[in-house]
């Protein structure tokens, strides 16, 4: 079970950065949002990063069934400090 709370864990930690980076890198480059249909490079940015977003906040309700399936997550525990390193150079 402890296994399973460790993956659960990481895994959380990790989608976190990942929707935090995608959403600051897919946002408008532009003050107001009106302004986002004027060019069309900024709202597929936009419509793709919310896509992104939505998908990895669905998998963070998706818990894993079992311990057996994170077992090889464990070994990736420098993931996180990576991902929030690179939401740092990002931001």
């Amino acid at each position: 079970m402890l296994v399973w709370y460790g993956v659960v864990a990481v895994r959380t930690l990790f989608l976190i950065v990942l929707t935090i980076t995608t959403g600051r890198a897919a946002s408008a480059r532009i003050e107001h949002f009106p302004s986002v249909y004027e060019t069309p490079g900024d709202l597929i940015r936009l419509l793709s990063g919310l896509r992104v977003c939505s998908w990895f906040i669905a998998n963070l309700i998706i818990l894993p069934k079992d311990a057996g399936t994170g077992r090889g997550c464990i070994s990736a525990l420098a993931v996180p400090p990576l991902s929030a390193l690179c939401a740092v150079v990002v931001w």
